[in-house]
C-alpha cells in the first residue's frame, strides 16, 4: 500500500498504523454465567378426575452474581476494562436469567 506524503514521489505505507492495538479480537473474555434451578413436585389426588399438584420452584438456586462484560470505550481510557453492572434478562425485576434467587410457589388444580 502506498500513499503520497506531501511530495510527488511515492513512499510505502505500514497498513496497521490506524489500528488501535495489538490485541486480536476475542483474545479475552469477560466474567462466566451460571445458573442452576431446582423444582419439587407433589401430586395429590383428591377423587378419580380430580388432583392437585403443588410446585415449589427456585431460580438461581446458589444466588450466583452473574456479572457483565467489561466496558470496551477506548476512547475514555479511564473507565476501560470495568464491570459496571450485572448480565440480567428481560425488564421485570426478578425474572429472566441472571436475577439473583427467586422462590415460586403454586398450587394447581388438574381435572
Amino acid at each position: 500500500m502506498f500513499a503520497v506524503c506531501g511530495s510527488p514521489k511515492l513512499e510505502p505505507q505500514d497498513p496497521f498504523t490506524r489500528s488501535f492495538g495489538t490485541t486480536k479480537r476475542n483474545q479475552y473474555y469477560g466474567p462466566g454465567f451460571g445458573s442452576v434451578d431446582f423444582s419439587i413436585f407433589k401430586n395429590t389426588p383428591i377423587t378419580e378426575r380430580i388432583s392437585t399438584q403443588f410446585r415449589v420452584e427456585i431460580f438461581n438456586f446458589f444466588n450466583r452474581l452473574n456479572l457483565g462484560g467489561p466496558s470496551n470505550d477506548v476512547a475514555g481510557g479511564s473507565g476501560n476494562g470495568l464491570i459496571y453492572g450485572s448480565r440480567h434478562g428481560g425488564d421485570a425485576p426478578g425474572i429472566g436469567y441472571g436475577e439473583p434467587r427467586n422462590v415460586q410457589l403454586a398450587l394447581k388444580i388438574v381435572w
